[in-house]
């Protein structure tokens, strides 16, 4: 529940920011919008972090095996 309540207003924050950057803004305006897309981006990768060692520490993280093909995973170029 927590969960919803701290990312449900960044992920808004962040497709508004997203809406933003393709009004037409000038350059020093879309560089202050990418700084400020970024620093969205990491402060979600923290609440993530978060939740996720909350949840191990709850004991209702689960891990899942599962087979991959690395060449799928893997673009050269």
């Amino acid at each position: 529940m927590m969960s919803h309540e701290i990312r449900t207003p960044l992920n808004a924050v962040l497709g508004l920011m997203d809406l933003l950057s393709s009004s037409g803004l000038e350059n020093e305006q879309q560089q202050w919008l990418g700084q400020m897309e970024q620093s969205a981006h990491l402060l979600l990768t923290i609440i993530n972090d978060i939740l996720d060692l909350s949840r191990i520490e709850s004991g209702s993280f689960e891990l899942f095996n599962s087979n991959i093909n690395f060449s799928d995973s893997i673009t050269f170029g």
